[in-house]
């Protein structure tokens, strides 16, 4: 899966950049794609935990498939479409 990929891409880039010191290097794009994920992991994690804890998600919806997929996944999807949309905006008013 290309959100994934996507995930692993920006933690190990991150990783690396830190083992070396050069954290700070990185563009500020970046830095704020990892800072999204980050932030949004712990809330949706918590979220998840409700839902199941509740059980009012029904194993035959989708929703019940979604939730159970790791927190940084879903963090991964929200910030890539998220991206996504701000790329679309811009070029739309560029036109």
């Amino acid at each position: 899966m290309s959100f994934d990929l996507a995930h692993k891409r920006y933690k190990k880039q991150l990783l690396q950049m830190t083992l070396i010191g050069k954290s700070d290097e990185m563009a500020t794009s970046q830095r704020y794609i990892l800072q999204w994920m980050r932030n949004l992991e712990k809330p949706i994690q918590e979220q998840q935990k409700i839902a199941f804890k509740r059980g009012t998600l029904a194993k035959d919806k989708i929703g019940y498939y979604l939730m159970a997929l790791p927190s940084e996944t879903i963090a991964t999807l929200c910030v890539s479409h998220l991206v996504k949309k701000l790329f679309q905006e811009f070029v739309d008013d560029m036109n």
